[in-house]
C-alpha cells in the first residue's frame, strides 16, 4: 500500500552499548509503486544510478554513492534527528518508499566509529515474508583509530572498459570531502598516470 504510513528506526551502536546523540539524516531516494517497482524522487533524478541486479555489495555500493552525491550537492534531507541514549533514532510518519540513511561520527577515547550509508525500503519484507511498515534496521560500520598525525589518501581511476578504451574521456575531476565539504579537487588524466595523492 505505497499510501500507508510507515516508521523506520536506526541502532547505531557495538558491544551492546548503544551511541547517544549522533545526528542521522534520512533522503527520500525513490517512490514504490504497488508491484514494488522504484522510480527516483526529483532530488536524486539527475543521477545515473539503477536498481536492477543488484547483489548485497551493490546496494551498499550504490548507497555509499548516493550518500557521496547527497553530501557534494548539499541535497536537504527529509529528516535529521539524533539518537538517543539507547543508541536509537526512530523517524516517523514515513511515506512507502526507498531511503537513504545517512550518520555522524561517534569518538570513543581515541576510537572513531563512522556508520556505513545504507538504502532501506519502507515497507520491508519480515522473516514470514509479509510486508512489515515498522521498519528496524542496525548500522553497520567502520571502526578506526584515530591518527595523531596528518594521514594521506591516495585516488586512482581503474578503466573497465575492455574494447571501449576510445571512448574514455580525456579526464576526470575528483572531489576529496571532509565531514560532507569538499576541501579538495583534483583532475586525473593520462599525464598523471589516472592517479593522485
Amino acid at each position: 500500500d505505497p499510501a500507508r504510513e510507515s516508521s523506520l528506526g536506526v541502532y547505531f551502536g557495538a558491544d551492546k552499548t548503544g551511541f547517544p546523540a549522533v545526528s542521522f539524516s534520512i533522503y527520500r531516494v525513490a517512490d514504490i509503486s504497488k508491484a514494488g517497482e522504484y522510480n527516483l524522487t526529483d532530488a536524486f533524478a539527475g543521477y545515473a544510478v539503477s536498481f536492477g541486479d543488484l547483489d548485497s555489495s551493490g546496494w551498499r555500493a550504490l548507497a555509499q554513492t548516493l550518500e557521496a552525491y547527497a553530501a557534494r550537492d548539499a541535497l536537504t534531507p527529509l529528516l535529521t534527528q539524533a539518537t538517543g541514549q539507547d543508541g536509537w533514532v526512530h523517524f516517523t510518519g514515513l511515506t512507502p518508499g526507498l531511503y537513504l540513511v545517512s550518520g555522524g561520527q561517534h569518538a570513543a577515547g581515541s576510537t572513531l566509529y563512522t556508520p556505513e550509508p545504507m538504502l532501506v525500503s519502507l515497507p520491508g519484507l519480515d522473516e514470514n515474508g509479509n510486508w512489515n511498515y515498522d521498519t528496524e534496521a542496525s548500522c553497520k560500520f567502520d571502526m578506526r583509530e584515530t591518527p595523531a598525525e596528518p594521514v594521506s589518501r591516495k585516488v586512482q581511476k581503474v578503466w573497465k572498459d575492455q574494447g571501449s578504451q576510445g571512448q574514455r574521456p580525456a579526464e576526470i575531476s575528483v572531489q576529496l570531502l571532509e565531514n560532507g565539504t569538499v576541501v579538495d579537487t583534483v583532475t586525473l588524466n593520462s599525464r598523471n598516470n589516472w592517479e593522485y595523492s
